[in-house]
């Protein structure tokens, strides 16, 4: 069983173990209140089921972030986006993950939100296509990127141009530099800041099973009082966030236990709640929410004509 302390010692991120959000937001409210979503099922949460993008699950704990929601509102006291937005590395410029703001009361798909690593890819691949078509002298690249030739040629006889093949060969082989270190330097960060990638694609009852947790210890009382399947002993909630352990009480049994584990005993079930609030919390502040769009489906946008000068 864990004991109470605080999980970081950076001021602005400074939480309670156990708790999803950091003490300075703690008590914050947005002037549009989110509530909570029914507690819904295994295979469903909200708009959220097993067939929802990589990119759905991303923007859901986004907008449960406080600080973007305080952004968002443009409420006082403000936060330094410096302090908690996202920078792969220290010469990056701090963002929220986003080219535009969205608001935190929209759903994924009300207005599609612009994911900037995504829109950032687009725009580098844009310019190097442009660019190399119209001149002949080299492009120089920051030193946290890396310039891939392709061959357009039929590179294994007639009608292969075997653009997937040359994508793997070349990620293998970055993959192999970064993991020797030739290029960690290059990147201004650790080894496991730069190696460090997520190679199996996230399980989403898991991640749905982190919302769950995260709006019962954010939002106690619209859930218990709209859950009529709870037993009565567990739906009088009194004012105030739950503790960990109240809320691992209210874990549905999908949530706690597997295939391999059909019963769980209350240790496990708190020990459970106290890893999926450590999870949630990496995901809504960490931004580990930004590495789910590695895993969604994305079509290039369409190739912008420009005139050579």
């Amino acid at each position: 069983m864990k004991e109470k302390g605080m999980a970081t010692s950076n001021t602005t991120f400074a939480r309670e173990v156990g708790r999803i959000h950091p003490t300075v937001v703690e008590h914050f409210e947005p002037q549009t209140k989110l509530g909570a979503p029914k507690p819904g099922n295994a295979k469903e949460y909200a708009d959220l089921n097993d067939d929802s993008t990589y990119s759905m699950y991303a923007w859901e704990f986004l907008r449960r972030n406080r600080f973007y929601q305080a952004m968002v509102d443009d409420l006082c006291p403000s936060f330094d986006l410096a302090q908690w937005g996202y920078r792969p590395t220290p010469a990056h410029e701090p963002s929220f993950g986003l080219t535009h703001v969205k608001h935190y009361s929209e759903s994924h798909e009300e207005s599609l939100p612009h994911w900037a690593p995504i829109m950032m890819m687009a725009g580098r691949m844009q310019h190097t296509i442009t660019h190399f078509k119209h001149h002949q002298s080299p492009i120089e690249y920051p030193g946290a990127q890396v310039a891939v030739v392709f061959d357009l040629a039929p590179v294994f006889g007639p009608g292969t141009v075997a653009l997937q093949t040359q994508a793997d060969f070349a990620v293998k082989y970055l993959e192999r530099l970064l993991s020797t270190g030739n290029l960690s330097q290059a990147f201004h960060a650790s080894d496991d800041e730069t190696v460090k990638e997520p190679t199996n694609r996230p399980n989403r009852q898991l991640l749905r099973g982190y919302l769950r947790l995260a709006d019962v210890l954010s939002n106690p009382q619209t859930l218990l009082s709209e859950n009529t399947d709870l037993p009565m002993a567990k739906r009088r909630g009194k004012p105030g966030l739950l503790t960990i352990e109240q809320a691992a009480a209210l874990m549905p049994d999908y949530d706690v236990t597997d295939d391999k584990r059909q019963t769980i005993t209350d240790d496990q079930r708190r020990d459970r709640a106290y890893r999926y609030a450590d999870k949630a919390w990496k995901l809504i502040y960490g931004w580990e929410c930004l590495s789910l769009l590695k895993f969604s489906e994305w079509e290039p946008p369409p190739i912008t004509k420009t005139v050579p000068l």
